[in-house]
């Protein structure tokens, strides 16, 4: 999927107010559009946030993804 689209899916569900009214039937907005942004999980900046965060609370793109599926990562998979 692109960028652009994923972003318009975003968009289109936050204008929704079935999902984003401030209480059930309301007419009013809870919140604004989020601001969206992207970056490769292997970018520098995130090596620098987890050293300037600290290393017990920060994790990587890739760590993250470790974590959360355990025997699907490996560092051929990550090159590609």
């Amino acid at each position: 999927m692109e960028s652009a689209d994923l972003k318009t899916r975003i968009f289109s569900w936050m204008d929704d107010l079935a999902n984003n009214a401030i209480e059930p039937e309301s007419d009013h907005v809870a919140f604004g559009r989020p601001l969206i942004g992207f970056a490769s999980g292997d970018d520098e900046l995130f090596q620098f946030l987890k050293q300037d965060i600290g290393t017990d609370f920060y994790r990587t793109p890739a760590e993250a993804f470790q974590a959360a599926f355990p025997g699907c990562y490996n560092e051929r998979s990550r090159k590609l």
